[in-house]
């Protein structure tokens, strides 16, 4: 265990906590060239390559250029911020004029000098229109001396296309060889070594033939000295052979940082993706998906495709896609494994090489494809989109591969707060990964998230891209890269390391070479205090029983199945101190719970080592008390330390006893509700002729037990019972000792809950019963003459379905033509008084449906006549009074 209080881990090795503490593709210095490019028939135009600055921290930019003395005014960038500069002279890039003689083989200077006061990252373009690809750019600390290069074969159908590299010195008289495996425009035979000097910033550029690959070609600089290598192509198809064209722009991966586990992933709104993979040494097999692949001898490169699956007409389809016809992947996602380290690129493909009818967009682009080992934990980027009549990139998107144990703990934040969704795959061939592939922003639209971090617990492998019409681009957003060292307690230390952390006397200490992306087959240990480990593995522990500084040194061998030659065991020797522990004495107690029967109410000590000291803790127990339970009751509510409650329930509540430990009380609460209805204040209720009416309200809480209509009738008060409804809907009123009429009064309730009576004024008008009217024949109602001498009605007014019929105001009700099925009357009737009242309704019964024995076969139809002052109906030949009565 080491100790807590340096708390300055070696931060100076890694810039963005990566995985296991490595070097990252972060830093404060970079070398950054971009080799020439073209455009369609040679039309530049638009031309702005760029260099973009990722940022962490707020810090000041500076770019130069050496060897011409130019230098960008300083550019200030805020924290998590994306900076992109444009205003750099085309003077200091490589000319656009260009010719196939004009770009051989010489020394320029076109090395670009970017340096941060804090750590950044550093994208660069070569862009124009219609012609556009990125890089990320490695840290002067991350680059190396020996580089094995990777494009795509380079084909123009409508003119020439040109595979390119260009090499930027580090240091002054730096001897750099070169072996290309094709001729140069410059006239270097292929495989034939040639050599060149530089001093630092200093460039040189190679240009190959027509349509010549320099993929396998060999950059060594002699005595270790670093060197930058940028590869691409000026203006290239991919495939060959099918539209649209686009350079290829990326930075060379030392050799050192290749490895042996990759993840590919097909792009968003792609049919196809090409991947080409380059071996460093002989017989190296390459595994896609647990299965054979192929066999690759050293600088040898191996290409599939990653389709849509669209079998069988796959093939039939790829042959009139593009001229060659590769290994076929289907799906989004392939695993791939090699017994030796190889350099994995992957290639968007040309706009026109579409499998369906898919939009049109993007052309060709080429990306570095970090191997497994080299995740990193977090890093920010931006979306890289660019604007043009006639060609321009809008749309931006993100694969992230990563650990799936480790999928909830990856985000996606943009700088304006935007949180973006993942949803990961697990990898067809290796479930251990799994990717998302996930749409960042349309830059034509004027969306304001352009920056993005990911973040994660295990670090993520993932790069960034865009297409839009007839370009696009792809850059890695980052990884870590180490060339050899040893991991002590998590921390990384380098050759000739000094740890600014103490560690602890008599604790095993772990150690880890497995550092980067080798293969460790072995370690031979010396752990500087006399103890030795040969032939031992690449993780193992040691402690140190005196206190003073120790170096440790550690010879690793890597890759066993690969030539001994090209891998020779490398040192690592690194230094720390160990230190002795002090005592110290607490005192301290803790909480036992009320009933247990192991704790005691004595002290005891606890002794412990904390690499600086032995800590002798002297422990009191305290107990709990024993759990109690309290009654409550609220009406409609209840208010308990200061939170209210309104619905019965129980609640623990966590107390502090006397003894300071926490305790709980159980709360039974239980809330009863105060009675709350809405009563109308009038009532007129249709009714069919019954003796009870419905007296419809709103119940909102409570329970009823009793009510009652207490009314003023005739100078006496009378109280009638009302029943509930068992859903409390209504109650039902008996009227049948009732006087028609309005009837005013008041509802009492009972509210049983908080033992209240409740009282609601009310007018309930009573109809009369519909036994005052009867139907005769099919078309003849009348009052009935019993209702008449009760009541002793002084006019009437009828009513057909609810609606009063005009000039109807007689006793009897007379409709030419029959009542029709499904009608009803009423009658409103004036009582002496001067008060109407309306009956209940009566239902009629319909011609269709009546057995009339009074009209004759020929169905002769019912008239009115006046005889000697009275009113008779004449049916045929026969008479009738208005009680249906036959007059002979």
């Amino acid at each position: 265990m080491r100790k807590s209080f340096y708390v300055i881990a070696l931060a100076l090795l890694c810039g963005v906590c990566p995985l296991l503490g490595q070097t990252s593709t972060e830093g404060r210095a970079f070398w950054v060239a971009v080799p020439i490019a073209n455009a369609p028939g040679g039309d530049i135009k638009g031309f702005e390559p760029f260099i973009a600055i990722s940022a962490k921290n707020a810090c000041t930019i500076n770019i130069s250029n050496p060897n011409t003395n130019w230098s960008h005014a300083p550019i200030t960038v805020q924290a998590n911020s994306w900076t992109v500069v444009k205003d750099i002279p085309t003077a200091q890039w490589y000319d656009l004029s260009w010719t196939a003689t004009s770009c051989g083989e010489k020394v320029d200077n076109k090395g670009l000098l970017v340096e941060a006061t804090a750590d950044v990252s550093i994208y660069a373009a070569m862009r124009m229109e219609y012609s556009y690809d990125a890089s990320n750019i490695l840290p002067i600390t991350a680059i190396q001396s020996e580089y094995i290069l990777q494009d795509y074969p380079p084909f123009n159908s409508e003119g020439d296309a040109h595979a390119t590299f260009v090499i930027v010195a580090n240091d002054n008289s730096t001897t750099i060889d070169i072996t290309p495996t094709t001729p140069t425009i410059g006239g270097k035979p292929a495989n034939t070594t040639f050599t060149i000097s530089l001093n630092k910033g200093q460039t040189y550029q190679v240009v190959g033939t027509n349509t010549k690959s320099f993929s396998g070609t060999r950059v060594k600089a002699r005595n270790g000295k670093k060197i930058a290598v940028f590869s691409g192509a000026d203006f290239t198809q991919v495939p060959g052979g099918k539209s649209a064209r686009d350079c290829l722009y990326e930075q060379a991966m030392p050799i050192d940082y290749w490895g042996t586990e990759f993840v590919v992933t097909k792009s968003v709104e792609r049919d196809a993706n090409r991947v080409r993979i380059t071996a460093q040494e002989d017989a190296t097999e390459v595994r896609i998906d647990n299965r054979h692949a192929a066999w690759l001898q050293s600088g040898e490169t191996y290409e599939f495709e990653i389709s849509e699956d669209l079998a069988p007409t796959i093939k039939e389809i790829q042959t009139k896609a593009g001229r060659e016809i590769p290994d076929i992947y289907n799906g989004e996602a392939h695993y791939i494994q090699t017994s030796c380290p190889v350099a994995v690129f992957s290639y968007d493909v040309s706009s026109e090489y579409r499998f369906k009818e898919t939009t049109k967009i993007g052309d060709p682009s080429m990306v570095w494809i970090s191997p497994l080992q080299q995740r990193i934990s977090k890093i920010t980027f931006g979306a890289c989109g660019t604007s043009g009549t006639t060609g321009h990139t809008n749309r931006h998107y993100v694969n992230i591969v990563c650990l799936t144990a480790d999928v909830a703990n990856i985000t996606l934040v943009s700088d304006k707060g935007t949180v973006f969704p993942l949803t990961f795959t697990p990898v067809l061939g290796n479930s251990k990964y799994s990717y998302a592939r996930t749409f960042l922003v349309d830059t034509d639209d004027g969306n304001p998230d352009k920056v993005f971090t990911i973040t994660s617990r295990s670090g993520v492998v993932a790069h960034v891209y865009g297409s839009g019409t007839n370009e696009s681009y792809a850059y890695s957003v980052g990884s870590s890269a180490v060339k050899r060292a040893i991991n002590m307690e998590g921390i990384t230390f380098t050759d000739g390391a000094f740890a600014e952390e103490k560690f602890c006397i008599n604790t095993a200490l772990e150690f880890d070479a497995q550092v980067g992306t080798d293969v460790i087959d072995k370690v031979d240990w010396d752990f500087g205090d006399g103890i030795t480990q040969l032939n031992g593995p690449a993780q193992t522990s040691h402690q140190y029983e005196t206190r003073g500084w120790y170096d440790v040194y550690a010879m690793v061998y890597a890759h066993k199945d690969c030539p001994e030659a090209q891998y020779p065991p490398e040192g690592v020797r690194f230094s720390f101190y160990v230190d002795r522990p002090d005592t110290i004495k607490y005192e301290t107690s803790k909480c036992v719970a009320w009933d247990d029967p192991l704790a005691t109410d004595t002290i005891s000590d606890t002794v412990r080592y904390n690499c600086d000291s032995i800590i002798i803790t002297s422990t009191f127990i305290r107990r709990a008390s024993k759990p109690s339970e309290v009654d409550l009751r609220g009406k409609d509510s209840l208010q308990l330390f200061g939170k209210w409650y309104y619905q019965t329930q129980d609640v623990s509540i966590t107390h502090t006893n006397q003894q300071q430990c926490d305790s709980v009380v159980t709360y039974h609460i239980t809330i009863v509700y105060c009675l709350d209805i809405e009563v109308p204040k009038d009532v007129n209720p249709e009714c069919d002729g019954g003796t009870s009416i419905l007296i419809e309200f709103n119940h909102h809480k409570g329970e009823i037990d009793q009510a009652q209509f207490i009314a003023t009738i005739d100078g006496q008060k009378k109280v009638f019972p009302l029943t509930v409804s068992s859903d409390y809907k209504y109650f039902l009123l008996d009227v049948s000792t009732i006087t028609p009429g309005a009837v005013i009064g008041e509802i009492q309730v009972h509210d049983p809950v908080c033992d209240q009576t409740l009282t609601y004024p009310i007018t309930v008008f009573v109809r009369l019963p519909n036994t005052i009217l009867h139907q005769k024949y099919d078309n003849i109602v009348g009052v009935t003459l019993e209702s008449i001498k009760q009541y002793n009605f002084q006019g009437y007014q009828w009513m057909i379905d609810g609606t009063l019929v005009p000039n109807k105001t007689e006793s009897i009700y007379y409709q030419d033509n029959g009542f029709s099925k499904g009608q009803y009357i009423e009658v409103l009737v004036l009582l002496p008084n001067g008060k109407w009242i309306q009956s209940c309704k009566l239902n009629l019964v319909a011609q269709e449906d009546i057995n009339n024995p009074f009209r004759p076969a020929e169905q002769a139809e019912a008239q009115k006549v006046m005889s000697r002052g009275n009113l008779y109906i004449q049916i045929g030949d026969q008479l009738y009074n208005t009680l249906g009565e036959r007059i002979y």
